[in-house]
């Protein structure tokens, strides 16, 4: 009877920081499972097609989606350092520049992946077309969850309840923003 009344109880003020540790536990999860995929096609691309890059690439393009999306990524890192001020319309403004930036990358890397010159028959082609291909998907997704992190930030503002969920659109984003950019060093450089 002693050992039940000195166990651990579980107040109500412990609510909030056990529904931010499972939302954080979640996200780790979420992001993990993102990139087995991508680690799985990096690591499919060195057994098909070894170091080869083909020179029908185009590597302008490609260097131009990656400026893209790092300068997309260093505003979401500026967005996410801001979360705690609780600035709605600073976070917005974030939120739609990073919107923006992203689906110009998005844009370019569908046009990449239509006007492609690439033989898609051969190992190299197969593997360019599977990353670029997954990779403009998660960027699509990326965008929605942005764009579902803007109406969240304007129709609630930013509270305790709902501070890392807008804050975690921003690090899915930059997420994507990094997958992309060790997809580019494979692809187009190694």
């Amino acid at each position: 009877m002693s050992e039940m009344q000195n166990a651990p109880t579980l107040q109500n003020n412990d609510l909030p920081d056990l529904k931010l540790r499972a939302s954080r536990g979640g996200f780790t999860l979420l992001v993990a499972s993102q990139a087995v995929p991508i680690i799985v096609l990096i690591n499919l691309r060195y057994v098909m097609a070894a170091s080869y890059v083909s020179s029908h690439v185009d590597q302008l393009t490609g260097a131009l989606i990656s400026l893209v999306m790092i300068a997309s990524g260093l505003v979401a890192w500026l967005a996410l350092m801001n979360v705690k001020q609780r600035n709605r319309s600073q976070l917005n403004r974030y939120f739609w520049i990073t919107m923006v930036l992203g689906a110009i990358a998005a844009v370019m890397a569908l046009y990449q992946l239509w006007f492609h010159g690439v033989n898609s028959v051969g190992h190299y082609g197969e593997t360019y077309l599977t990353i670029t291909g997954v990779l403009a998907g998660y960027m699509v997704i990326g965008l929605v969850a942005l764009y579902s992190g803007k109406s969240r930030n304007w129709r609630v503002g930013l509270n305790d309840d709902n501070e890392f969920s807008v804050g975690s659109t921003f690090k899915y984003w930059i997420f994507i923003v990094l997958a992309w950019l060790i997809m580019y060093l494979d692809l187009y450089l190694f």
